[in-house]
């Protein structure tokens, strides 16, 4: 038989240790409680952010002058050409001018020795009719041989200047047309002496008398002729850029009511930067690319 004061002597450790676990395992629960429910953070949302406004790149339909201008490149000619030939078949002797050089009325140019029909040997000369500029000469080698038919020299009246212009747009030039010249960046007033409209051929050359030339401009010089085909006031234009061509058909795009809509448009006078519309908007229209 057990003695009971053993019994509850060996339960008295045995008590302590259990009431210290519970201890322990109570202050690590209230430990891990702030972790596991941490308090509640009370200071504000950040406000919500606005989105970004949507932009569109518009332009509005207005009303403005526009032309139909045809533009061509030409040169600074003389409008009174001379060519200068001996009288028969012989032998140059002579030469005494080259291209570019001006040459007064009355100037001798070159010599020659003509061999006339008899066998008789001629010496004989050419002249300058007019004071002019060479812009031709056949040869300059002295015994070169020469005919009646050819041309020895081309002289250039060089007071009576003119702008030529040659190729498939000659004949959008009717003769009378007034016409704007534009020399070295300096615009002149023209009108039109010759073209093949008045020949009733397609292509050709045109001829334009130039407005208070400079006394010292040179032979050669680029000119751009401007011709007007057409020309509307006051109509509704776009930019070419924003009028689209599918199939045949014109059409836009429309900014209305925040919503982007396509318009099928008639268009008029096209210059190249602008496009006339004729119907399918109207003026103050917001435009989309």
């Amino acid at each position: 038989m057990i003695k009971k004061e053993n019994f509850h002597a060996k339960l008295k450790p045995l008590a302590k240790l259990v009431l210290s676990f519970s201890i322990t395992g109570s202050l690590l629960l209230s430990m891990s409680g702030c972790y596991l429910f941490p308090t509640e953070n009370n200071d504000p949302a950040p406000p919500l952010k606005k989105p970004p406004e949507i932009t569109y790149d518009t332009v509005e339909a207005k009303r403005q002058p526009i032309e139909d201008k045809l533009e061509v490149l030409g040169k600074i000619m003389p409008s009174r050409r001379i060519e200068v030939n001996f009288k028969g078949w012989g032998r140059v002797t002579g030469v005494y001018v080259a291209v570019g050089d001006t040459v007064q009325k009355g100037e001798v140019m070159a010599e020659a020795e003509l061999i006339k029909g008899d066998g008789n040997i001629e010496p004989s000369k050419i002249t300058a009719p007019i004071t002019g500029k060479v812009i031709y000469v056949k040869t300059s080698r002295i015994g070169a041989s020469i005919d009646s038919n050819d041309t020895f020299v081309e002289l250039a009246e060089s007071t009576q200047m003119q702008a030529v212009y040659k190729g498939n747009s000659a004949a959008f030039f009717p003769v009378g047309a007034k016409v704007k010249v534009e020399i070295n960046g300096k615009a002149y007033e023209g009108e039109v002496t010759s073209s093949p409209v008045a020949k009733n051929e397609e292509a050709g050359q045109v001829e334009v008398k130039v407005k208070d030339l400079p006394a010292d401009i040179l032979m050669g010089e680029p000119a751009m002729i401007s011709y007007v085909l057409r020309k509307r006031e006051n109509v509704l234009l776009l930019p070419s850029d924003r009028v689209y061509q599918s199939r045949g058909k014109w059409y836009v795009h429309v900014l209305e009511d925040g919503i982007r809509q396509e318009r099928y448009v008639d268009v008029g006078i096209q210059s190249g930067a602008f496009v006339e519309i004729t119907r399918g908007i109207k003026e103050g229209d917001k435009i989309l690319k």
